[in-house]
């Protein structure tokens, strides 16, 4: 990005780039997605558009780090709800991002280019898969302490839960070219890898 915006109305149209830009982008594709049309759906110039950012490559890394921030943000809140079970908890507030639509659209697009956007995918990646991964493991660790979970198991339970979780929302709608908004049954998908992760790392402390 080279230019900075100054004062609101600057930040209000740095804000309609990237608001039309996600929509267009996460929608069309990345290739499909035409910087006219962007500067159009923001309501400004294409030289302004560029003068924001200098290629659409540039626009694609802001779209993906406000998806991303929004993620992470989303998990915090959700991974500090302390009532019922906590593995419950923390299985449900990792299905939330996999059911947004606009992750999903970003993952899907990733998957084709990610090799191009290394720096993008080690973003994406950090606020996303690798925040609930460390989540995971905390919350096994700690668990585990407490008598309630196979000792030593917390990176091999991190890795099964989102590896369940990420596989049926994400993996197999790639594979079918699914588009569509959500998983059929996320609370479905919650109960069955729980209650695998509990079979197999559960209160008797040993991993079958």
């Amino acid at each position: 990005m080279l230019r900075q915006p100054r004062g609101l109305a600057g930040r209000k149209k740095l804000q309609a780039i990237i608001d039309a830009a996600r929509r267009i982008v996460l929608a069309e594709g990345l290739d499909q997605a035409k910087m006219g049309a962007i500067a159009t759906a923001a309501g400004v110039s294409t030289a302004t558009l560029y003068a924001y950012f200098p290629s659409k490559n540039d626009l694609f890394r802001a779209i993906v780090e406000k998806v991303a921030q929004g993620i992470d943000t989303r998990l915090d809140t959700a991974l500090h709800t302390p009532d019922g079970d906590p593995i419950q908890t923390l299985a449900t507030a990792l299905m939330a991002p996999l059911t947004d639509p606009d992750l999903r659209a970003v993952f899907r697009i990733l998957a084709v280019e990610g090799p191009r956007f290394p720096d993008v995918l080690a973003t994406f990646d950090a606020h996303t898969r690798l925040k609930a991964h460390q989540a995971a493991v905390a919350l096994f660790e700690r668990l585990a302490t407490e008598g309630k979970f196979a000792a030593g198991a917390a990176e091999t339970a991190a890795r099964q839960l989102l590896g369940m979780l990420e596989h049926e929302t994400l993996v197999l709608a790639i594979m079918r070219g699914d588009d569509a908004p959500a998983p059929p049954d996320p609370v479905g998908i919650v109960r069955e890898a729980v209650m695998t992760l509990k079979a197999r790392f559960g209160r008797d402390g040993l991993a079958l």
